[in-house]
Formats: structure tokens, sequence, C-alpha cells
């Protein structure tokens, strides 16, 4: 049990703090519409939160380095928790984009740092072991806007919000208590030259045309989130439990993916699995700007 803890604690914690980030997220594209007027303003909410996110890794990889990722992973929930009661407390869209800005901040280790934790913690089974916590924290975001529904009926939207404070503060309990600093020699070791690292790889045509991927990926996976459910909202007359399925429906498909294909990729590779990942996504796309005209 004890080889496992941190295993098990870093998937509970995530799993809970996505289940709360589930929940609102099929909220806010709402409430920047209700707070602002129009939908103006929604593609916002998925620039807010890329921009901290974004200019964090670097200079917060380096630190994890130097200080340990436990530091880090604990902090990023209970920033998190933060920004739950900000979300509950805004009156005005500038807020609520201040809170995203926030969160982008508080789920950058949660993203980043704890993926690298598991592959120095489990060096034999990296697959394996990121594939279960990227599927914990899909399920976690599959199973929240359903039972957002439940926990936040639409006259009382405020007490999601809450309720999302409440469970990232339970996933910075469960990780100040099970989680274990693991390989944190080894990264120490690497950290002095995290910078030498990255103009060797600028320098790769292989790992340039990876960023590259990411960074188109990322910016429809922002349209995704943000865009098209004001398009459903304001648009098609779509109502909140309609877009909450919208977000469940797609957040069950990531979490299969994950567990299928991480386990594949210590076998067959991770190549074949990018490409039709983006594949994949570019087709759903076109069937949704299909389906819009």
């Amino acid at each position: 049990m004890s080889r496992h803890s941190s295993m098990i604690a870093m998937n509970l914690a995530v799993f809970l703090l996505m289940h709360g980030v589930g929940i609102i997220v099929a909220l806010l594209p709402q409430r920047i519409i209700d707070l602002a007027g129009s939908a103006s303003k929604v593609g916002y909410l998925a620039s807010a939160f890329a921009l901290s996110y974004l200019f964090l890794q670097v200079p917060m990889g380096r630190l994890a380095d130097r200080y340990g990722f436990k530091l880090f992973l604990v902090l990023g929930y209970l920033l998190c928790s933060l920004t739950g009661l900000l979300y509950f407390a805004a009156g005005s869209p500038e807020l609520i984009l201040l809170g995203r800005l926030l969160q982008g901040a508080g789920e950058a280790p949660i993203w980043a740092l704890a993926p690298a934790l598991l592959s120095l913690l489990y060096p034999n089974a990296r697959g394996r072991t990121i594939g279960m916590y990227n599927a914990s924290l899909h399920l976690g975001l599959t199973v929240g806007p359903i039972l957002g529904i439940l926990v936040a009926p639409a006259h009382a939207d405020n007490q999601a919000f809450l309720f999302f404070a409440a469970v990232c503060l339970t996933g910075a309990a469960i990780l100040s208590v099970f989680l274990k600093e693991g390989g944190r020699g080894e990264a120490r070791e690497r950290g002095g030259i995290a910078f030498t690292e990255m103009r060797i790889l600028a320098g790769n045509r292989r790992a340039l045309a990876t960023f590259a991927g990411i960074v188109l990926y990322g910016a429809g996976y922002g349209m995704f989130i943000t865009v098209i459910p004001a398009f459903m909202i304001c648009e098609k007359g779509f109502d909140r439990p309609a877009v909450a399925v919208f977000f469940s429906l797609f957040y069950v498909a990531v979490s299969f993916s994950q567990i299928v294909a991480g386990p594949l990729s210590d076998r067959k590779g991770r190549s074949a699995f990018m490409v039709s990942g983006i594949l994949m996504a570019a087709l759903a796309r076109l069937i949704h700007d299909l389906s819009a005209s």
C-alpha cells in the first residue's frame, strides 16, 4: 500500500478537484454572458487561464526541481480553492476573468508537475501511471457537469463555486498527508541545465513539430470549452443541463482514450497515438462546423 500511496493520493486528489472543475466549467460561459450582457467576453475565459498557465511552466518547473514537487502541488490546490471563493463573490466579468487567471496558476502544477513526479516515482510504468492519472483527472471532469446539476440547482449556481473551493481544499489535505517526495535528487541534478536542454530542443525538428502540434491543439481546445458552449447557449438555445451533457460526453471520450492509450504507448511507442489524437480532434471540429452550418 505504501508503495502506491502517492499514486492513489494524486489520483484521488485530482479526481476531486476536476470533479469541481467539471461543475464550474459548465457554468462559467453562462455566468460571463449574464454579467456582460453578451457572449463577447466568453473567449477570454480560455485566454485568461492559458496566460498564467503558460508563463508559469518553466519557472515553476525549475523551482520544483529545487524545492520539491509536493510543495507546488499543494499550493496549486490551495490556489484553486481561493479561486472558487473569488468566483462565488464575483459581481463583474472582470472578476470572473481574474479568477480564471488564478485558476490557471493553480492548475499549472496539477497538469504539468504531477505527471513529471509520477514518471520519477514509477520509471518502469510511466505510460500506465500517467495514463491512470489523466483518466482520473478526466473522469472528474466527466461526472462533474452532470452531478453539478444536483449539487447546485439553476437557482443556486453560486453553491457550485463553494463546492469547488471545498473539494480543492480537500485535495490539498490529501496530498499534504499521503504524497511522498520522490526523485528529488535526480530532479535537482537536472534543474541547473534546464535552459541548455531547451536550446537543444529548439534545434530538434521532431521536438519542434511536437510543440507546434501541442500549441495548435491547445488553441482548438480553448475554443472548444468556451466559444462552442457560448454558441450553443446564444445561437442554439441550449439550456444548462444540455451544456453539462456536452462537457460530460467530451470528457468520457478523453478518459477512455487515456486508459487505452497509456499502456499501449508503453509497448508501441508514442508517435502514432499523438498523431491519431490530433486527427480525431480535427475530425470532431469538422463535424461541428457541418452541424452548425
